[in-house]
């Protein structure tokens, strides 16, 4: 596996992207208006940050809500995982595939087992479900 060099904990391009976009929003504003001052309202931020996360505690459960903001702090993180891994597990999944059209279900869970595969039993059965929905498909 290749080893990152990391001169910043951030992956690049998000935070490109995300320079970008306020870049453009608050270009629009200078450009349109005399007082720009006059979008900006930490107040209104205040109660929008506040009633947002105020509606997802009570809608979902709190450890749930703080999974989702880590989510959001690591999506602008440079991720370990390499092309070559991606490749890698790109094939598996195909080759997998290619294994349930042509021997089964059970096949591919001897090949996972002594392969002893990390993706996980819900992948499975999603493979599991796409085959059965294609052939109840050509059935009727």
């Amino acid at each position: 596996m290749r080893k990152i060099m990391q001169s910043s904990p951030y992956a690049r391009a998000p935070v490109m992207g995300a320079a970008f976009g306020l870049l453009l929003v608050l270009g629009s504003i200078v450009m349109s208006a005399h007082g720009f001052l006059a979008f900006f309202s930490v107040e209104g931020l205040m109660i929008v940050v506040g009633g947002v996360m105020a509606v997802a505690f009570m809608s979902f459960q709190a450890s749930d809500v703080k999974k989702a903001l880590r989510a959001i702090s690591n999506m602008l993180k440079e991720s370990p995982i390499t092309h070559e891994d991606l490749h890698r597990d790109t094939m598996d999944i195909i080759k997998w595939g290619r294994l349930v059209k042509q021997k089964g279900m059970r096949a591919l869970e001897a090949s996972i087992e002594k392969a002893g595969s990390t993706i996980p039993l819900s992948g499975m059965d999603s493979i599991w479900w796409s085959a059965n929905t294609r052939r109840r498909k050509c059935v009727q």
